[in-house]
């Protein structure tokens, strides 16, 4: 098999990071539709207090981030839009999530929207067991099981971006992984 050229993967759409102002990621993902991008802003669905009500709002749950599936070669016209900062680099590569990440990702948001799953974007992974969740909404997935803010999490990391998710689960939802 001959080797593919760079034109020829620079034209195969991926899933890249592209940074956002501050508080500008919904207005990034206007401008990216309005252009013919796919593009992915994983929000999650939290209750934001003040001192005379309560409200269900969404808020992006990687705050600063937009995804955006598009071929590389198509970078510069992404970067021009609207609240778009840079596209995210890691070892000087653009940061790529596969779509297997991205399907992770709506399955937690699913949970949080539907079933009241508590989620958070958190930086690296904390101390304990690979797990498997083997009841409830999230089956399947495996991750690190850990307790922050006193409370039992799962946390998924997310590889591409240097980030993972920490959603809360009960013990007997999952079972050390083998």
């Amino acid at each position: 098999m001959l080797p593919q050229s760079q034109k020829d993967i620079d034209s195969i759409p991926k899933w890249y990071t592209l940074a956002t102002k501050s508080r500008h990621e919904k207005v990034a993902k206007v401008g990216l539709n309005a252009k013919g991008f796919e593009v992915y802003l994983p929000l999650r669905t939290v209750i934001k207090k003040w001192s005379d009500r309560k409200k269900k709002v969404e808020e992006p749950l990687f705050k600063g981030y937009v995804f955006v599936k598009m071929p590389y070669r198509e970078r510069i016209s992404a970067l021009e839009t609207a609240g778009i900062v840079r596209m995210v680099l890691f070892n000087g590569r653009p940061g790529i999530l596969h779509e297997t990440e991205i399907r992770t990702i709506q399955q937690i948001l699913e949970a949080n929207y539907r079933h009241g799953v508590t989620v958070e974007a958190i930086e690296g992974l904390g101390v304990g067991d690979t797990v498997e969740v083997i009841s409830g909404p999230l089956t399947g997935l495996r991750g690190q099981y850990t307790r922050i803010k006193n409370e039992n999490r799962l946390v998924i990391s997310i590889d591409s971006i240097a980030k993972s998710l920490a959603v809360e689960v009960p013990f007997d939802w999952v079972k050390k992984a083998e």
